[in-house]
C-alpha cells in the first residue's frame, strides 16, 4: 500500500470516493486542505483529509472502501499523519456512535476534549 497526497486531476475521482464512504456528509475542500490517498495496484482504498492551521491541524475525515475495513489502512493513515505533524496539536470530530473509530484515534495518543456539547478529541505535539 502507498499512502500519497492526491494529484490535481484526480480531484473528481476522490470525492467520488469520499461520497460513497460517508454517503450522508457535505465535503468540501479548501486551498488549505490536503488529501491523502492511500492505494494498492493504483487503485483508491482510502483517504485521509486534513487542514494544516497555524497553530494546528484538523483532521476532517478518513475512510476505507467497506470492502477493505479490517484491513489496517486506516491505522497506515492515521500513524502517516502522526509521524508527519508532530509539533502541533491534531483535532477531530467523531460521533459518539463510531466505536470502530474512536478505538483507532485512542490508540494513537487522541484523548477527549468537551467544547460546549461536542466532545472533540485531541492529540498534543509530541514536544
Amino acid at each position: 500500500m502507498r499512502i500519497r497526497k492526491v494529484k490535481s486531476n484526480e480531484i473528481i475521482e476522490v470525492l467520488k470516493f469520499i461520497a460513497e464512504t460517508f454517503p450522508n456528509s457535505n465535503i468540501s475542500i479548501s486551498e488549505n486542505d490536503t488529501i491523502y490517498l492511500a492505494t494498492e495496484n493504483k487503485e483508491i482504498v482510502g483517504f485521509m483529509h486534513t487542514t494544516e492551521e497555524s497553530d494546528k491541524v484538523l483532521l476532517n475525515g478518513i475512510g476505507t472502501r467497506k470492502e477493505d475495513r479490517g484491513k489496517m489502512i486506516g491505522t497506515k493513515l492515521m500513524n502517516y499523519l502522526v509521524n508527519k505533524i508532530k509539533n502541533k496539536p491534531i483535532f477531530l470530530k467523531v460521533k459518539d456512535k463510531n466505536f470502530v473509530a474512536q478505538k483507532l484515534y485512542h490508540k494513537f495518543g487522541f484523548i477527549p476534549k468537551k467544547f460546549g456539547e461536542v466532545y472533540i478529541l485531541v492529540k498534543q505535539p509530541e514536544n
